[in-house]
């Protein structure tokens, strides 16, 4: 395997206070959808522009795609599948998860991260499970990306790939901790239903909840991109698309 590009990532702006209403869906939001540009060259541009904005501390989630379609997806880009073991120590999804997910844990006050795996046989598109054991929380980055290297090779990938069961699963733990959140959902794209996660993000707009979804090898990525910004009937911009192997 060929070691993973470091990539740049631009962040949606947190949702207006203002238009979330918790545990409910407004009928008629106060904030209407915008595009939010992609400005940001650098991790710390991003943090920085947060902190700007006012944003002084958000929580993250986690959700890593197991389906059996990343056995494949990363040959062309990688030389090998998205969850294989390179010279490094790191499979492409857990060097681009220490990259992103060290610098926005800065963010993180308490450091506790969700993580979730979606795709594989015990889960298919059907649902989410912790990572690993029955405890979603781990302590800091480090932690997480340990439990990932022990728990892959034991886990049988399948699909299909959809990111729905992982946003009802982020917009839980925003309903019952009232809280701004980011969810990360790392994938090799290869969406099996767009209306089915169209709808996921959609509802998940109305919630203090933005999502970044990296993609990792050879794709098909164009689901994904429309999602970023051609989703128009969200309350605002929430979905923030990285072409993890382009930059």
């Amino acid at each position: 395997c060929t070691r993973p590009p470091r990539p740049q990532l631009s962040l949606p702006s947190p949702a207006p206070s203002s238009s979330l209403p918790m545990g409910c869906i407004p009928s008629k939001p106060k904030v209407k959808f915008q595009v939010i540009p992609d400005n940001y060259k650098t991790y710390e541009d991003v943090t920085a522009a947060l902190q700007t904005a006012g944003l002084e501390s958000a929580n993250l989630i986690m959700a890593l795609d197991m389906s059996k379609s990343c056995t494949w997806t990363g040959k062309a880009s990688y030389g090998c599948g998205l969850h294989d073991m390179a010279a490094d120590g790191f499979t492409a999804f857990s060097r681009i998860i220490h990259v992103v997910g060290n610098v926005l844990a800065d963010l993180d006050d308490d450091k506790i991260i969700p993580c979730f795996r979606f795709g594989d046989v015990l889960t298919t598109d059907r649902s989410v499970l912790p990572l690993e054991g029955n405890d979603p929380n781990f302590r800091g980055i480090e932690a997480l990306i340990e439990a990932y290297h022990r728990v892959m090779p034991t886990i049988q990938m399948s699909g299909p790939t959809t990111m729905a069961p992982a946003i009802q699963a982020a917009c839980d733990i925003v309903r019952t901790t009232q809280s701004y959140h980011i969810l990360l959902i790392f994938t090799d794209g290869d969406i099996s239903s767009r209306a089915r996660d169209a709808k996921a993000v959609i509802a998940a707009s109305h919630l203090p909840l933005s999502i970044i979804v990296v993609g990792l090898g050879d794709g098909p990525f164009e689901i994904l991109e429309e999602f970023d910004d051609h989703l128009p009937s969200r309350v605002h911009d929430n979905l923030q698309f990285v072409n993890a192997t382009e930059l």
